[in-house]
């Protein structure tokens, strides 16, 4: 039977070998872990942990067990949690952007990657605050 494309069927849809649960696992093991993989994991570490040279403030630990020490459920902790870093978000957001209009675009190379920088660092301490007040160990999945 002609295909509508032509004949290249076989070419356009080739055959995907469907693989068994064992040699799924052997394709994705990896003898060691990359160096992304390793700074990924190291930044996680100092976010959650907290009163490290990279991360001053509270563990995330100390800041989920603060909320929930006001007897909410996880829920509004939750809720509170975000809207407060939303918040801080938003201040870093602004004084990063202060430098605008035509001397903003020499600082551009500084600003971008700095607001970068907090916002990745705010959305990690959210995962992981949120995460421990559901009842998820953060520190638990760096070791499986």
């Amino acid at each position: 039977m002609a295909s509508a494309r032509g004949g290249l069927d076989a070419y356009w849809y080739p055959q995907i070998k469907e693989l068994t649960v064992e040699e799924a696992n052997e394709n994705t093991k990896t003898a060691d872990a990359g160096w992304l993989t390793k700074s990924l994991e190291f930044v996680w570490e100092n976010v959650v942990i907290g009163d490290t040279k990279f991360n001053p403030e509270k563990s995330c630990y100390q800041l989920a067990a603060d909320d929930m020490d006001s007897g909410k459920p996880p829920e509004e902790c939750a809720r509170n949690f975000i809207n407060w870093q939303t918040g801080k978000a938003g201040i870093t957001g602004f004084a990063l952007g202060l430098p605008g209009g035509l001397p903003g675009f020499a600082a551009m190379p500084v600003t971008i990657p700095a607001y970068f920088a907090s916002v990745s660092y705010l959305r990690l301490r959210m995962i992981a605050v949120i995460g421990i007040l559901f009842g998820w160990d953060a520190l638990d999945s760096l070791h499986v």
